[in-house]
């Protein structure tokens, strides 16, 4: 299939859709690494959050902040974990590779998506930390009304301006291998020249995630997906990148340089 005429007469959702129809095998297929990898931070999360909370329980203290923002870090590392297996998995399908679990695991694209996390959950906490803190410290939430109102304003400001020129990253790590830095650095270039339709494409995914949120949640496993599918697709076209035969450019080991 000649992939200029793709790009030029189907819509990146209705790929991402079609896509997972048709690949529903190879998708039940990364449910199990997926959910390994979530099941495992969970339970360490439970753990560490069970041993605090029956020591602050004993010292009957309110809960301490550095458990707040821990089990915060802890179950958005776990989230980003988890979307290697399906990031990696997603860019097979979108190439028409097969699955196999033997070298899907590769060291250097697994830390660069921790790293990359990091990136965008160190400044999100920073700001939840601060809002967390100054209810705590008043005596009663009716005095932290406006702190709570400019911290979520600096929130609203970074999730919703800045993060979507961010959101071809996780592609650059798994399809060219970029470092994490890199991968931000080059997803920052790419949605310049597209400015109106990241912002577009970004509520496009989120409205597509709300109507599989809607079929009783099961529906998820079908629309998130479809969704990385239509990133992926997108990126295809904006790179002038063949649909079926990817580019791949080895990056050097250091994960915080430029390539």
């Amino acid at each position: 299939m000649n992939s200029a005429q793709n790009y030029s007469t189907t819509s990146p959702f209705k790929y991402g859709i079609k896509k997972s129809l048709h690949s529903w095998k190879s998708l039940c297929m990364l449910g199990l690494p997926y959910f390994a990898v979530f099941i495992v931070f969970s339970l360490i999360y439970g753990a560490l959050t069970t041993l605090i909370g029956y020591s602050v329980f004993l010292s009957r203290t309110q809960m301490p902040w550095e458990l707040f923002l821990l089990g915060g870090m802890l179950s958005m590392l776990a989230s980003y974990a988890s979307l290697y297996v399906l990031y990696q998995g997603m860019w097979n399908i979108h190439t028409n590779k097969k699955i196999k679990f033997q070298g899907f695991w590769q060291p250097d694209k697994i830390i660069n998506f921790f790293i990359g996390s990091l990136f965008i959950l160190i400044p999100l906490y920073i700001v939840g930390s601060i809002a967390f803190l100054i209810i705590q410290d008043n005596h009663t939430f009716k005095e932290s009304y406006a702190w709570v109102g400019i911290l979520s304003i600096v929130f609203l400001a970074l999730a919703g301006i800045v993060i979507p020129r961010f959101s071809f990253w996780h592609i650059y790590v798994v399809a060219e291998n970029y470092s994490a830095f890199a991968a931000y650095k080059a997803s920052w270039k790419l949605t310049s020249h597209h400015i109106l339709s990241t912002y577009v494409l970004c509520i496009k995914f989120l409205l597509l995630q709300c109507l599989g949120y809607l079929a009783f949640g099961i529906g998820v496993f079908l629309t998130y997906p479809a969704g990385i599918l239509a990133y992926m697709y997108v990126w295809s076209q904006w790179t002038g990148t063949s649909l079926y035969t990817p580019q791949v450019t080895p990056q050097p080991s250091p994960y915080l340089t430029q390539p």
